[in-house]
């Protein structure tokens, strides 16, 4: 789908939404419909069977979207008027009807903000959003699926439907919202889901150590949750996708629960449009309530986790060593005649090198840690236990006049679930997950710029050259453009410059990483 809003850019979005379309299904014919511009997406779950009856199941808001791709859905929609919800069921049950549609379905509508609603699409399935339903009516809609497929009457009548409590259900996507949402693909190194109940549903097919490759769509999971009462279960969704946790490959959860945090959401003052909207404050961090929002704070913690892992490492060769009690074999950050340090190099998540120092002190038999960056000054203890860092921690402003092991400052307490493969590991607080590496030597200047825009960001195919070799292009130029999982992508030019090479023709696979195009950055002008 594509927004026109003047003529200059009707052919580009045809040309564009025909590649697309060629690409996905092998049909490039389009359709051109009116644009509403703030509606809801509501969609209205209908039943026939071959007795000649039909009803409909609740209806759902499916508003949350991005890309025309629902995010969030939520049964029954909020805020409609009992004679709305009767006029769009009843529509829906008229529309399968006049094609004497068996089986379950579901009739989509645009709801515009006069209350009014057009039909959009009816779609001839079971859809992905079903257990809203199934939540909200108390039903089992695959089994009524095998019931009228086998001849049977449907179980109940319109009057007999009961619409009880309210559900929500979010997907949990391999994709990166901080960069345009790409789809993202590797090995899930780790996977933690919340515990299910009758509150809380997760329909899945993955396990941990999965590949998500780039052939299929990016969806992990659903998480479904109910409760008596849509605030009640917005609380469920948030706490769920707080104990959801996930490392190896980028993902959405954070995004989702700072969506079920964000006021017009809880108010269910939304659109269509809520995503493009809101998207800036959606897709940063610290909207999901907790005490430690901080990506400092969070650095923090893995300089510690760090600190911590050596000396469980240490201790471990120790005891299976020829003398336990050695000095040699402790992580102490001993110095003689001065403060014991330690010394931490992270890669953070934006390719960021952090060197950071830890002094420890002793207290009361335990080890107590500093460490200052910028004006803030942290004071944190910790221990590891397996996949678990047990820790405290404390923040004032750095001042030589004042001792941070007696400021009355008050400290947190986290267990905080750590993932780690390799030198790479994950920090999960609350619905926020922050990965760093640990840097074992010093990089270089080359190995530290990580971020070359001439590189694929996905696994995807090359769907057309914009430019040709030895074109002049200049700083933001489009110089190919790419597709992954019914969506492309423009590689830009990162400078001024010619093209020297490209490294991969139109139609071939490409693998996140690889360099796809040579530009050669354009001398300048000496005086």
């Amino acid at each position: 789908m594509r927004i026109v809003e003047n003529e200059t850019e009707v052919l580009d979005a045809i040309h564009s939404a025909r590649r697309e379309a060629i690409s996905s299904f092998g049909n490039d014919k389009l359709l051109m419909e009116r644009y509403l511009r703030q509606p809801r997406h509501v969609e209205v779950q209908v039943f026939a069977d071959n007795h000649g009856n039909c009803i409909y199941l609740s209806d759902r808001d499916c508003s949350i979207q991005r890309r025309h791709q629902k995010v969030v859905e939520e049964a029954p929609a909020p805020g409609l008027s009992d004679e709305l919800r009767v006029k769009m069921g009843e529509a829906a049950v008229a529309a399968a009807k006049a094609i004497d549609y068996q089986g379950a379905g579901t009739v989509e509508f645009l709801l515009d903000t006069d209350n009014s609603f057009y039909f959009m699409e009816m779609n001839t399935r079971l859809q992905v959003e079903h257990p809203v339903t199934e939540l909200v009516t108390g039903q089992d809609l695959v089994k009524w699926q095998l019931m009228v497929a086998s001849g049977h009457p449907l179980p109940l009548a319109q009057d007999e439907v009961r619409i009880h409590g309210h559900s929500f259900e979010v997907r949990i996507y391999a994709e990166d919202p901080q960069n345009e949402f790409l789809p993202a693909s590797g090995k899930l190194n780790f996977l933690r889901e919340p515990e299910q109940s009758r509150f809380v549903r997760i329909d899945s097919g993955i396990r941990e150590n999965d590949v998500i490759s780039n052939f299929y769509d990016p969806m992990i999971s659903k998480l479904i949750v109910w409760d008596e009462s849509r605030p009640r279960a917005l609380q469920r969704l948030v706490h769920s996708l707080e104990s959801y946790q996930i490392s190896g490959l980028k993902h959405n959860i954070e995004f989702l629960a700072n969506i079920a945090e964000h006021q017009a959401f809880r108010d269910a003052n939304f659109s269509t449009d809520f995503i493009d909207r809101y998207g800036d404050g959606l897709i940063g961090r610290g909207l999901s309530g907790s005490a430690i929002k901080d990506e400092q704070t969070a650095l923090a913690l893995a300089a510690l986790y760090q600190v911590c892992a050596r000396k469980v490492a240490a201790k471990a060769c120790a005891i299976n060593s020829n003398d336990p009690y050695s000095p040699w074999g402790t992580v102490s950050g001993f110095r003689l005649n001065s403060a014991s340090q330690h010394q931490v190099s992270l890669l953070d998540d934006n390719h960021e090198l952090q060197h950071l120092e830890l002094i420890e002190t002793s207290v009361g038999g335990k080890s107590i840690f500093q460490m200052q960056q910028g004006d803030n000054l942290y004071v944190l203890n910790g221990e590891l236990h397996g996949e678990l860092l047990h820790a405290e921690i404390s923040l004032s402003q750095a001042d030589k006049n004042r001792d941070p092991l007696t400021d009355k400052n008050q400290a947190h307490k986290f267990k905080v679930p750590v993932s780690q493969v390799d030198d790479d590991f994950t920090l999960f607080i609350n619905s926020s997950s922050y990965h760093f590496r640990a840097i074992q030597t010093e990089l270089t200047e080359e190995q530290e710029c990580l971020a070359d825009k001439l590189k694929a960001p996905m696994n995807g195919t090359v769907v057309t050259h914009l430019v040709n070799a030895g074109d002049t292009v200049t700083a933001g130029q489009g110089l190919m453009v790419m597709e992954a999982m019914k969506m492309e992508y423009t590689i830009e030019s990162p400078f001024d410059g010619i093209v020297s090479a490209f490294f991969f023709d139109i139609g071939e696979l490409v693998s996140d990483g690889a360099v796809l195009v040579d530009v050669e950055p354009a001398k300048k002008e000496e005086g």
